[in-house]
């Protein structure tokens, strides 16, 4: 499959989302209702929910060929954060 021209993307901006079905809906609140009810439910979802996140900026610095941060706060090279973790 190839991916959408520039173009396509860029029309595409400011579309509106055909909306869910009703019963679909109805099944998402409920689940919500209950994960959010429960505190041992909610603490398991912010956890899941945090490592969603996370993985989301690997994966767009990943996209982005971006280095690696260390614990300065410095962006490096892949092989040279690689080189200070795992020495020769």
């Amino acid at each position: 499959m190839t991916p959408p021209s520039l173009d396509t993307v860029l029309s595409r901006i400011g579309e509106t989302q055909v909306p869910l079905p009703a019963p679909v809906v109805l099944l998402l609140g409920m689940a919500a209702f209950v994960v959010v009810l429960g505190q041992k439910l909610w603490l398991i979802a912010r956890h899941v929910n945090t490592i969603v996140h996370e993985a989301a900026h690997a994966v767009v610095g990943l996209g982005r060929a971006r280095g690696q941060r260390d614990d300065l706060g410095l962006t490096a090279p892949h092989e040279l954060v690689r080189a200070s973790i795992y020495p020769l």
